[in-house]
């Protein structure tokens, strides 16, 4: 007697990946990490309209540095994406190249972002009350942003480890896609808080 089947038939076969699963996960992913994002960004326009005043106390703005650093978050997703379409076809040396370049600027936008901080840290004699408050929502946005840099990192560094390994190739490079998606993911992120740091300061 054959036996009945449902709507999952076929089953799926033990230690095959079901399709789509990678994209459902980073997109719950990015619904976890998106949420504490909105609420930080939240806090920090419902304190900008509680000092009407603070644009007078603030005067200087954001660290100009801070535009160094959205530059360098844009090419490191630009070459983070460049490995994965490299990968497709199998081109290694782009790939690699590409990887090198996407961890050297991730880098370097880490020291633009101490940079910044060491600036905002000295650049104002003021106590003022609108003042702590700027300098705290700033300390707060950037360095909420700064530990999800700090797991890009950990990230890029295991996708080296096993691109270096030969662990990748066209029809095969799941790691280099989910680095690539976090990159896009903390640029979007960092783009919305640049421009809130900046509305926050009335630059916008």
């Amino acid at each position: 007697m054959e036996p009945a089947r449902d709507e999952f038939w076929p089953p799926i076969e033990k230690g095959r990946a079901v399709p789509g699963a990678d994209r459902f996960g980073f997109w719950l992913m990015v619904l976890s990490l998106g949420i504490p994002f909105a609420v930080v960004i939240g806090v920090f326009i419902h304190m900008r309209l509680r000092s009407p005043e603070w644009i007078n106390d603030v005067g200087g703005g954001v660290p100009p540095i801070l535009w160094a650093s959205t530059a360098c978050l844009l090419v490191v997703s630009f070459f983070a994406h460049r490995a994965v379409t490299a990968m497709r076809i199998d081109e290694v040396a782009r790939v690699r190249r590409a990887l090198w370049l996407t961890s050297l600027f991730a880098a370097v936008f880490g020291l633009c972002q101490v940079v910044a901080w060491e600036e905002m840290r000295s650049a104002y004699s003021s106590v003022s009350e609108d003042l702590r408050r700027y300098k705290a929502s700033f300390y707060l946005l950037t360095g909420f942003h700064a530990l999800h840099v700090l797991g890009g990192w950990a990230l890029q560094a295991w996708v080296v480890s096993r691109f270096l390994r030969g662990r990748y190739w066209s029809l095969h490079h799941p790691g280099l896609r989910y680095a690539a998606w976090y990159w896009h993911f903390l640029d979007v992120t960092w783009i919305a808080i640049f421009v809130a740091l900046h509305w926050g300061d009335g630059g916008a």
